[in-house]
């Protein structure tokens, strides 16, 4: 891999970026989505699930939030861990875990087979995390996923419903074409509003609780 800088209209950061391009790339994919919906301002707590090569909690770190970043595929959390450091941020926490709607080891075949890791990793729900490590805050939270957004969800109920975050999360649909009603109906008895947000092949659904 070599470093590169990456310019994002009014912000840049300096990545490290693979062979294929393809850590490049995640930065710039979603960009739009990230300046319309990504609705964070300085002191917010954000969770990011899913955080990949680190494109949102860059920008979420950039804008003075507060971010614990989860991804359980070693290769991916140590090329975020690497693009933290490259960016000096330090308002942040990084998690080589992944979240469930039970703790336990999964593999990721079982619910994204089209996924190109095959590897187990350890899982704990949201709400197990937030309560052991004190979280009384919780401003936004995104999920990108795999497909596994709607037990993800579960396993944070008790937190949604305490701190009412606003949450952009994708939705794999293409995987299994009932989760987006799912996770908007399991939202929406929340008391959230939910907007679709085409991105093919998934949906992504941003969700705020209105008034």
């Amino acid at each position: 891999m070599v470093v590169e800088r990456v310019k994002l209209k009014d912000r840049e950061y300096t990545i490290w970026v693979t062979s294929d391009r393809a850590t490049r790339d995640e930065f710039y994919d979603e960009l739009e989505i990230r300046d319309r919906y990504f609705k964070v301002g300085s002191g917010d707590v954000v969770i990011d699930i899913g955080s990949q090569y680190g494109n949102y909690t860059l920008d979420a770190c950039s804008l003075g939030a507060r971010v614990y970043a989860f991804d359980p595929n070693p290769k991916t959390y140590g090329t975020l861990k690497a693009n933290l450091e490259l960016n000096g941020f330090d308002s942040h926490r990084l998690f080589n875990l992944g979240l469930w709607s039970r703790s336990g080891e999964l593999s990721i075949k079982d619910y994204a087979p089209h996924s190109d890791w095959e590897g187990k990793f350890r899982a704990t729900t949201l709400d197990e995390w937030a309560e052991l490590h004190g979280v009384n805050r919780i401003d936004f939270i995104k999920i990108d996923t795999e497909g596994a957004e709607l037990e993800i969800l579960k396993g944070g109920l008790n937190s949604i419903k305490r701190f009412k975050p606003k949450l952009l999360v994708e939705v794999h649909t293409f995987v299994n074409e009932s989760l987006l009603p799912a996770v908007e109906d399991f939202l929406k008895g929340l008391g959230y509003s939910c907007e679709r947000i085409p991105r093919p092949p998934a949906t992504m659904v941003y969700c705020e609780v209105k008034g």
